[in-house]
């Protein structure tokens, strides 16, 4: 594939001085109402239908460096902590980066149409190499697997554990973090926004905070025997029948914290550098307030989404928009079991067990479900899917044998 056939708008910006912000055009886009991180638009050449190949797929290992430092040591009674710092760095990534051409039209923020006019239809001049020079007649898209993205992940861990003494297990780990990167899933797998390059020749555009990146984590379990029954701090004189009741039952339960989880903000459905994909918004330098606030009984990323929408702007020809740059809701539940087993013979026992989860009923919103067009201020900003489930309960009898 010729590098004039696959280069990108932003190439043939700065090779065509009739280009600018203001090019009329002979066709016009229309907003889709489709939602912009599954929309997939098959646009056809005037002469001939769409026709999507892949060119050349090629598997690379990738290469990359990893280090790290533990510390473990004992404290007292069965508990001891560990320290851990890690990294990991990453480079020739198996990467889909996706080369577009196609019609369109060539207004304000639409620039990669304007090319398009020029190359397909000489308007309102031809290029001096002749028609077709960037654009290909045959094909609406074209994309191949290219080795070119990288990431980067630190961490520092910490770890407290208690092994099983005086009835008591216990474990607690915190995780403090930072994960970069271009992409966050191979583009070919699935074709959104944040997995998509928009400027294929410059990918490193698209570098920035992970989509699992998380700051701090904090997660922890428990079993805790109860103090009743024989031998225990209460009635610790029962009979067997008072003790085959109120005896043997233990308490256990996880939980898990983590601040927010980072996305993007959509600029809309304009194709300023890629004819395929849109891109996301550039940053404006406005203050952008995050936390959920409820709006007309709608939950909402930001804390006043009127405010927020000062914050973002369209991005320039040859520009991809900046990659999560706001943080959304993180994780929070509890999940906790009360728990008793009777033994009915050597290899026979049977279990009664209650088990309630998210217990404190904590309410946590997908950061990936924000409305995140910025030009439709009537929606920008909510969110549609929760990442917790409402508290439940379950009630189990186990029989193993």
């Amino acid at each position: 594939m010729s590098r004039s056939v696959a280069a990108s708008a932003s190439n043939a910006l700065r090779t065509s001085p009739t280009i600018s912000r203001s090019a009329t055009c002979r066709t016009t886009r229309t907003r889709s109402s489709r939602s912009p991180r599954t929309v997939r638009r098959e646009r056809p050449s005037p002469s001939r239908s769409t026709v999507y190949v892949p060119v050349a797929e090629k598997y690379c290992r990738h290469s990359g460096r990893m280090f790290g430092v533990m510390v473990h040591r004992p404290l007292c009674d069965a508990v001891s902590y560990t320290l851990c710092s890690s990294g990991n760095s990453t480079t020739s990534l198996l990467e889909a980066v996706y080369d577009v051409f196609g019609p369109g039209c060539g207004n304000l923020y639409n620039e990669t149409s304007g090319i398009f006019n020029i190359d397909y239809y000489g308007f309102p001049t031809a290029p001096q190499s002749g028609l077709l020079s960037y654009y290909n007649s045959q094909y609406s898209s074209w994309y191949t697997w290219r080795s070119i993205a990288w990431s980067n992940y630190n961490a520092l861990q910490v770890s407290l554990n208690k092994q099983t003494s005086h009835g008591v297990t216990f474990g607690l780990n915190y995780t403090y973090s930072k994960a970069l990167d271009v992409e966050s899933t191979a583009e070919r797998g699935v074709h959104y926004l944040t997995d998509s390059v928009i400027n294929a020749w410059s990918p490193g555009q698209m570098y920035g905070p992970g989509d699992a990146d998380l700051r701090h984590q904090i997660n922890g379990y428990w079993v805790a025997e109860l103090p009743f029954g024989r031998g225990k701090a209460f009635a610790g004189n029962a009979s067997k029948l008072v003790d085959a009741i109120i005896g043997g039952w233990q308490l256990g339960g996880t939980t898990r914290w983590t601040t927010g989880f980072p996305d993007s903000v959509f600029q809309g459905y304009v194709w300023p550098t890629n004819w395929d994909e849109m891109g996301w918004s550039d940053l404006t330098g406005a203050p952008i307030k995050t936390g959920t606030t409820m709006i007309n009984g709608v939950p909402n990323i930001f804390k006043n989404p009127a405010q927020a929408r000062a914050g973002f702007d369209y991005a320039y020809p040859g520009e991809s928009g900046v990659k999560n740059p706001i943080r959304g809701d993180g994780y929070f539940a509890t999940d906790m079991n009360l728990s008793k087993r009777w033994k009915v013979t050597e290899n026979q026992s049977f279990e009664l067990r209650w088990s309630v989860f998210n217990v404190f009923n904590n309410v946590r919103f997908d950061a990936f479900s924000m409305s995140d067009e910025w030009d439709v201020p009537s929606s920008f900003g909510n969110y549609s899917v929760s990442l917790t489930n409402p508290r439940r309960m379950e009630f189990a009898g186990i029989y193993r044998f």
